[in-house]
């Protein structure tokens, strides 16, 4: 009942993402290059148009051993944007074979869980994916945990902090727990950019900025 009561409040005191404005970010601090990985952005595509209200970073990674890995951010005050992961990859075909979650050991702050999924396409392509929430100065595995995280924030400073969905796939190619590392490599890298970028003040406009514009001119510059 607290919480229900809680979640009433919030939705009275905070102004719908709709009427605050939209978050953009560049994401020119999350490094291209980052130990063995080196980075291309890419044009977010079809989720640039689904996601309107958000930011969107969609880069491939290659490390020296020619494994790849892909880096993909949604980030923004529209709480509707910031899914499950699984959900978007049952869409799509993709067979959910086994989910963990493990801790990400970072080289240089407290150490965060992270889920890792094991996923298989229609052709029997395995990929491994990892992803973590990240809201109102903290990261989540669970949504649930995420929203109430972001509207407790909400409630108690009247307004709505930005959230973030970090996700990495790899397709396995030297075995899952290859994959895995790689994975959890890259990840360890790149949060302490990611978490600077996400738990800042963020950039909001109310203008009708065109966002494919924007991404397109992004991803052509590191081709």
């Amino acid at each position: 009942m607290a919480l229900v009561i809680a979640f009433a409040a919030a939705n009275v005191l905070v102004k719908p993402a709709a009427l605050v404005g939209r978050v953009v970010e560049n994401f020119d601090d999350i490094p291209l290059r980052i130990g063995d990985w080196k980075g291309r952005d890419l044009d977010p595509g079809e989720s640039g148009r689904l996601l309107p209200n958000s930011s969107l970073l969609n880069r491939d990674y290659v490390n020296l051993n020619g494994h790849l890995a892909n880096l993909y951010i949604v980030y923004g005050l529209d709480l509707a944007d910031i899914h499950r992961p699984e959900y978007c990859f049952e869409g799509y075909g993709w067979t959910l074979l086994r989910s963990k979650i493990v801790m990400l050991r970072l080289p240089s702050a407290s150490s965060h869980p992270v889920r890792v999924l094991l996923l298989k396409d229609a052709t029997g392509l395995r990929t491994v994916c990892i992803y973590w929430y990240f809201g109102a100065g903290r990261s989540e595995v669970t949504l649930e945990k995420q929203r109430l995280d972001v509207w407790k924030s909400a409630f108690l400073s009247r307004r709505l902090p930005p959230s973030a969905l970090v996700r990495i796939t790899v397709p396995v190619a030297d075995g899952e727990s290859s994959a895995e590392r790689d994975a959890l490599s890259l990840a360890s890298g790149l949060d302490e950019s990611i978490t600077h970028i996400v738990s800042r003040k963020p950039r909001v406009t109310r203008a009708g900025m065109n966002m494919e514009d924007m991404y397109r001119s992004r991803w052509k510059a590191t081709e």
